[in-house]
């Protein structure tokens, strides 16, 4: 709709200033109104989720086209700090489930600076940059002696709570876990403390996955459920 109204105002109407400044107003009004209970900085927050995300199988240059029209909403909205905990809330998710790219991920967090500064994005940067520590992380962990005693394949990323939203749910104290997945935790935590013994590890269950190896007649499937699921 967008890309329609512009080139009617540029083509049919010569770019006359009283139309663009009307339809400017206009697009203000629109983009700012609510959607049954969705406003439009929710609602542009999870559409950019759907696209950057690997499954949707968007090629760079397409992703990059969108990227561009999501700022031109994202730049009518009033209630920029609605898409930006929306938005943070997704990011995590994508990041934690590695549904993303690093690369991708940046490319937007650029267009965001660029638009509101650094200070705006500093979450953001902060936990795509968290991600990339922890591939190094997990990299020398997988060359410890530690990775070679684990009972079942594990993986564990270690997050600034500065960046992330972590509410208390997600850590949630007092937590029984099979002994083969408490072994994993005090392994990882023995590794760990050699390499930042300063640093303090609270387990974070809530924003944990698991896949179970299933098999349900002579179908094998993979079922992914929480970590509290188990």
């Amino acid at each position: 709709m967008y890309q329609k109204i512009t080139n009617i105002v540029s083509n049919a109407l010569r770019s006359n200033a009283s139309c663009v400044a009307t339809v400017e107003q206009a697009l203000r009004v629109i983009c700012n109104e609510r959607v049954n209970s969705f406003s439009m900085a929710q609602m542009l927050a999870i559409y950019l989720d759907k696209i950057v995300r690997v499954t949707s199988h968007t090629s760079e240059d397409e992703l990059d086209r969108r990227f561009e029209k999501v700022m031109k909403i994202f730049n009518y909205i009033e209630d920029k700090d609605v898409f930006h905990e929306y938005h943070r809330r997704l990011l995590c998710k994508r990041l934690l489930e590695s549904k993303t790219s690093e690369e991708n991920e940046r490319a937007f967090v650029s267009l965001l600076k660029d638009a509101c500064g650094q200070t705006w994005t500093n979450t953001l940067e902060g936990m795509v940059n968290d991600i990339k520590l922890n591939q190094d992380l997990s990299s020398k962990f997988k060359q410890s002696p530690q990775f070679s005693s684990l009972p079942f394949e594990f993986s564990a990323n270690v997050l600034n709570t500065v960046y992330w939203p972590i509410s208390k749910a997600d850590m949630i104290q007092g937590v029984i876990v099979p002994p083969q997945m408490q072994q994993c935790v005090e392994l990882f935590k023995t590794f760990y403390h050699r390499h930042a013994e300063a640093h303090v590890l609270t387990w974070c269950y809530g924003l944990g996955t698991i896949v179970m190896k299933c098999i349900i007649g002579n179908t094998r499937v993979d079922a992914i459920v929480s970590t509290l699921q188990v």
